[in-house]
C-alpha cells in the first residue's frame, strides 16, 4: 500500500493533541483500517491499472471513508457504554458504603 498504512496512522495520531483519548483513538483507527487494508489496496491497484476513473476512485474511496466512520462511531458507543459501566458501578458502591 501507498504509503503504508501505519505511517499513515502515525501522522494522523500526531495531529491528535496529547491525551488520555490519543492511545484509543489510535488502537481504534488502527483496527479500522486494517480491516480495510485490502479494498483500500484494491481500489488503489484500480486506479493505477486504469480500471477505475478518478471519478469512480474518489466515489468508492468516499464510501470507504463512511464505512471508517461508522466502525469508530461503534467504538464510540462501546466506550460510552463501559463508561457507564463504571460509573454505575462505582456510585453503587458508594451508596453500598454510605447506607
Amino acid at each position: 500500500m501507498t504509503p503504508s498504512l501505519d505511517n499513515l496512522i502515525e501522522q494522523v495520531t500526531n495531529q491528535i493533541e496529547d491525551s488520555p483519548l490519543k492511545n484509543l483513538m489510535t488502537s481504534a483507527l488502527t483496527v479500522t483500517l486494517d480491516k480495510q487494508k485490502s479494498t483500500l489496496q484494491e481500489l488503489i491497484d484500480a486506479r493505477n491499472n486504469g480500471d477505475l476513473t478518478n471519478e469512480e476512485f474518489e466515489l468508492e474511496i468516499l464510501r470507504e471513508k463512511q464505512i471508517a466512520e461508522a466502525e469508530m462511531l461503534t467504538w464510540q458507543i462501546s466506550a460510552k457504554s463501559e463508561v457507564q459501566k463504571i460509573i454505575n458501578k462505582t456510585f453503587s458502591t458508594l451508596v453500598d458504603t454510605l447506607v
